[in-house]
């Protein structure tokens, strides 16, 4: 996918060997500035143990490949809802933000495949904006509800080459979605 940007855009390198601009991908979100400019963050090798909050619109995600550029978490749903209002914070990606693209990267919530429990538990989560695309990317949750982008009103999401695994209700898009040449894989044997 090409972006289409009025001029060049800004481009964050995230390295975890510090040879890039920031050695984490929230270090490097957090380093925009609110001009709603697109920027692109590309992101090297390994394993990014972190949680995003993406509340910036126009930004695009650039791993080296879903199998070199992982970003994960561990947190349940119901044990994040015990110390929050809501749900912002509960996933690996969470967002409030609209043009947000994922593209050859991974995003695991590890909780159920460490814990054995498969409840709710969150890859991405949008808690509000539109226009999410990812590519060429795969998202697994230890549990149910691995990507839920849930502006049912105005969401609009698109899905290329992706991977999806999880338990019941592993891809919720509330809104419109178009999901191509794509793979789905249940644990829980129901959608």
């Amino acid at each position: 996918i090409v972006a289409l940007v009025q001029d060049e855009p800004t481009v964050i390198r995230v390295e975890k060997d510090g040879s890039g601009n920031a050695t984490k991908i929230q270090q490097a979100i957090d380093q925009l500035d609110d001009s709603g400019d697109h920027v692109l963050i590309i992101i090297g090798n390994g394993e990014f143990r972190e949680k995003l909050r993406i509340t910036r619109d126009n930004i695009t995600f650039i791993g080296k490949g879903r199998d070199k550029t992982t970003i994960v978490t561990t947190e349940l749903r119901a044990n994040w809802r015990k110390d929050h209002d809501d749900d912002w914070g509960s996933a690996t990606v969470n967002i409030k933000a609209s043009d947000i693209s994922l593209l050859n990267l991974k995003v695991v919530n590890d909780y159920g495949i460490l814990h054995a429990d498969n409840s709710h538990q969150f890859a991405v989560r949008l808690m509000e904006g539109t226009r999410i695309i990812t590519e060429n990317s795969t998202f697994i949750a230890g549990g149910a509800d691995t990507v839920s982008l849930w502006n049912k009103t105005h969401g609009m999401y698109y899905h290329r080459r992706a991977y999806f695994e999880g338990y019941t209700d592993f891809v919720c898009p509330r809104g419109w979605s178009y999901i191509t040449d794509s793979r789905f894989f249940s644990r829980g044997g129901a959608a």
